[in-house]
């Protein structure tokens, strides 16, 4: 990489340092530090626009990932914030959290945030990567963004799914085995790596494109090992115990499969 191309990896990683440092202060005067969920997409968007605006003029690879990424960005963060934040109390996670770490806080959620400004910067690599281009892979390009938007769909779809059977009172004490929810106990999070395989293929249409694939796989990595599945299944156990150890047996962890069990949201809670 040139000077020029870290100057450009710089100014992206100050723009995202300065708006999740707002996102930590704003989080305070919220109380919920659930902010961080609703920020991250804006975050990633925000890289992509800097490195578009940052080389020459901006290409039509550089609008159709802007459109891609914004597409996501807005769907994701629209969702997060009238799921967790609009009159809704902390979520769980970051209330235990704060029962772990006990002293000092606020400073560990300011580290706790800018560590997903770092992780921005490795996902955001094929952004970098389709800004410094100027001779795209159109085959590669139009695959790429096509495969993201279904993820953005798949994920949407999955979203609405809960939310409906959620907001019906006939489901209170259930869970959700409708639609996607009966093929894969996570679609959302299936979709959202889809729509990050399609990004990496985006990414793939330029010089050095192999280096994109490293941001599904750090997708992968978090959804599986840190703070995607391991928690969400976790806290379900906990708190629907045999119910959810049945779904588990009974419909695929990830990957939309053929579920063993009756369709339909039959598993009500112990």
């Amino acid at each position: 990489m040139s000077i020029d191309t870290f100057e450009i990896l710089f100014s992206g990683f100050g723009y995202a340092f300065i708006w999740m440092t707002f996102l930590w202060l704003l989080h305070f005067i919220l109380k919920n530090a659930a902010i961080i969920d609703v920020g991250w997409p804006i975050c990633l968007f925000l890289y992509a626009l800097v490195y578009a605006t940052k080389t020459t003029d901006i290409s039509i690879a550089e609008t159709i990932l802007l459109f891609v990424v914004g597409l996501w960005a807005i769907r994701l963060s629209t969702y997060l914030f009238i799921d967790r934040i609009y009159k809704k109390p902390e979520e769980g996670r970051y209330t235990h959290l704060r029962e772990v770490w006990k002293t000092n806080v606020g400073i560990k959620f300011f580290f706790f945030y800018h560590a997903q400004t770092i992780l921005n910067v490795f996902l955001s690599i094929p952004f970098l990567l389709i800004s410094l281009e100027r001779n795209h892979s159109d085959w590669f390009l139009m695959i790429g963004a096509i495969v993201s938007v279904l993820g953005i769909a798949g994920e949407t779809l999955a979203d609405l799914q809960l939310k409906f059977f959620k907001a019906n009172p006939i489901n209170k004490g259930m869970i959700c085995r409708q639609g996607l929810w009966n093929y894969s106990r996570h679609p959302n999070y299936f979709f959202e790596f889809v729509y990050w395989l399609g990004i990496a293929c985006m990414g793939q249409s330029a010089a050095f494109g192999a280096l994109s694939w490293a941001a599904p796989a750090l997708i992968l990595g978090t959804l599986f090992k840190v703070t995607g599945i391991p928690a969400t299944e976790a806290h379900a156990l906990k708190s629907r115990g045999e119910a959810y150890k049945q779904y588990m047996r009974e419909v695929s962890r990830f990957v939309p499969m053929p579920s063993k069990g009756n369709k339909k949201s039959n598993i009500r809670e112990q």
